[in-house]
């Protein structure tokens, strides 16, 4: 394991000062610099963060699903799952007549709640 005792940090100081020693106060100033816009950055990042709790938020998904459920749009879904899954098995295993008349009903309801 390395491990840098102080006196190797401080030969990596001097070695460091006598080859930056003229950009060395450019580098600092940089650092600075550097240092304040992120600090600033972090702020804004807080900032908005503290503004969007206090907005409305999008409904979320089981919000929607309730909204969705029995409604026309469900009905017509659940009946083209229906045909399709009828058909699959009416070919697969030769017994998907039940959901294919499922399908049909659903469908049909989905056409008579879109109607009237």
């Amino acid at each position: 394991m390395l491990g840098l005792s102080p006196a190797h940090m401080l030969i990596f100081g001097i070695v460091g000062m006598l080859l930056f020693r003229r950009r060395l106060p450019r580098l600092v100033e940089m650092l600075k610099q550097g240092l304040r816009e992120f600090r600033n950055g972090l702020r804004q990042i807080a900032l908005n963060l503290s503004s969007l709790r206090y907005q409305h938020p999008e409904p979320t998904m089981n919000e929607q699903f309730k909204k969705f459920l029995w409604t026309s749009k469900f009905w017509a879904l659940l009946g083209i799952i229906g045909c399709l899954s009828g058909l699959y098995f009416q070919r697969v295993a030769a017994n998907g007549s039940g959901l294919w008349c499922l399908g049909l009903m659903f469908l049909g309801a989905a056409y008579i709640e879109n109607k009237y």
